[in-house]
């Protein structure tokens, strides 16, 4: 939470976007599911207002999806990973750190389709 507060008052757009990205994925591994969301939602809204796309836009969707099925949301899960895959990260390296992330972490039982 210092992280984000920090980007808050001195970081950009993309700053923000990952900050609370950061703040979404601490409170899915604390079990805090409704501070998930709501960090999760913040950041997808910060990331389309400033128009960061790709590798920004998968993770926004990827922490919404994350805390959807923690709080065992089934269809809005499996929207939002659906959502995070159709998006196209064009460079090679950035994708493959989004693969990894997506493909290789808890799931809560609703494991995302290859």
């Amino acid at each position: 939470m210092a992280s984000l507060y920090h980007w808050s008052v001195v970081g950009d757009a993309t700053n923000l976007s990952i900050g609370e990205w950061m703040a979404s994925r601490v409170h899915v591994v604390l079990g805090n599911k409704e501070e998930a969301l709501r960090h999760a939602e913040r950041c997808l809204e910060i990331t389309q207002n400033a128009g960061l796309e790709d590798f920004y836009l998968a993770f926004a969707y990827e922490a919404r999806a994350r805390a959807h099925a923690q709080l065992g949301n089934v269809e809005d899960c499996r929207s939002d990973q659906e959502r995070a895959t159709a998006v196209a990260i064009d460079e090679a390296e950035d994708k493959e750190i989004f693969e990894k992330d997506f493909f290789g972490n808890d799931w809560f039982g609703l494991t995302p389709a290859r």
